[in-house]
Parts: C-alpha cells; structure tokens; sequence
C-alpha cells in the first residue's frame, strides 16, 4: 500500500449536542453535529484508492470544524465498496492533481 496524502472529511452525524454532547470547537449546544475526520488517501496494490481514518476526529457546528482542516470533503462523496470509502481517479485528480 501507498500512502498519497491527506486530507479530511466531514459528515453529518444525524444527531445533536443532547446525544454527542456541546461543541468541542465552542463548547455550546448544537442541534446538528459534523464529523469533521483526519483520512489517509490510500493506494492498494491493484490501484484503487480509498480512505483510511486517522484519529479520531472533531465533533461540533459545521462552521465550527471547518476551521481545523484544510482540503475538506462530504464523506458522502466517496463512494463505498464493502467497509471501504473509494476514491476515484477523477477524485484523486482534483485533490492531489494528479
């Protein structure tokens, strides 16, 4: 396997601060919580790329997680194959631009 870069997704988590808890950015309630994810692009031997999580992520207000990462992605655009988030070789053109 092959290590291409990082980048971080968000996700929308279906649930508010009184299931996950407050922000962990700003510390208050939230009605929707984001996922904001630390991911590996990774390439296996017969040239699909996927995603591999690293850590353990940020929880809170959309606007408030986006503040901590850069090249940011909808988890939902990745499509899944298995257990596996996939990403696709236009995918990996535009972030990496390859």
């Amino acid at each position: 396997m092959q290590i291409l870069g990082k980048i971080h997704t968000i996700r929308n988590t279906g649930q508010g601060s009184d299931y996950l808890g407050p922000c962990e950015v700003c510390k208050k309630h939230a009605d929707t919580i984001h996922k904001l994810q630390n991911n590996f692009v990774v390439r296996k031997n017969d040239s699909i790329n996927f995603l591999i999580a690293n850590g353990e992520g940020l929880y809170g207000h959309e606007n408030c997680v986006r503040k901590y990462g850069d090249k940011i992605f909808n988890l939902e655009d990745f499509n899944r194959r298995n257990n596996l988030r996939i990403v696709s070789k236009t995918q990996t053109e535009q972030i990496f631009g390859e």
